[in-house]
């Protein structure tokens, strides 16, 4: 990740990111897109994820839990937000292994959802990841047709500037 340093600058090896296709620098973001509050900020900050809440604070309804072996648990940091960044670019290059770094950062980095200030900043990067949009973007590049669908039975379609998504009941 990026580094849990609040307003300090990017950590190593995040901090290369804008010399390397191969790496992406991730910051956080709170389960309500503001900017977790220990995530360090930068120009190398490429994209955000969910890392934690936005403020120091034992308000249970924001804060971000995962599963482990023992049950759920409370975790925050750009350690958390950067599996999230690594899983889809995982998922990306399973779809097309003939993809660069470069190609998979550029898909991730173009499908994001723009946070703070319109276009980058040093606070979300780009913005936070949509992983729907990304991997509808690699159906298409692909040209395969693809009908994406959650868990809870929701199908979801992304409009031709893939800026909107529309769910319906299947």
């Amino acid at each position: 990740g990026a580094g849990n340093y609040n307003e300090g600058g990017v950590v190593y090896p995040a901090k290369y990111s804008t010399q390397y296709s191969n790496i992406i620098a991730v910051g956080g973001t709170s389960d309500r897109d503001f900017k977790y509050f220990e995530s360090s900020v930068g120009p190398e900050v490429t994209v955000s994820a969910p890392g934690g809440p936005e403020e120091d604070s034992n308000v249970q309804e924001h804060k971000i839990y995962t599963t482990s072996l023992t049950g759920y648990h409370y975790v925050k940091g750009t350690s958390f937000a950067t599996p999230m960044v690594s899983a889809l670019a995982g998922l990306i290059y399973s779809m097309n292994p003939n993809y660069t770094a470069q190609q998979v950062k550029d898909i991730i980095i173009n499908t994001v959802d723009d946070l703070g200030v319109s276009g980058f900043d040093n606070y979300f990067g780009y913005g936070r990841i949509n992983a729907l949009r990304a991997l509808a973007t690699v159906f298409e590049e692909l040209n395969q047709e693809y009908q994406l669908v959650s868990g809870y039975g929701q199908l979801y379609q992304i409009d031709k500037d893939r800026k909107s998504v529309c769910r319906e009941r299947v």
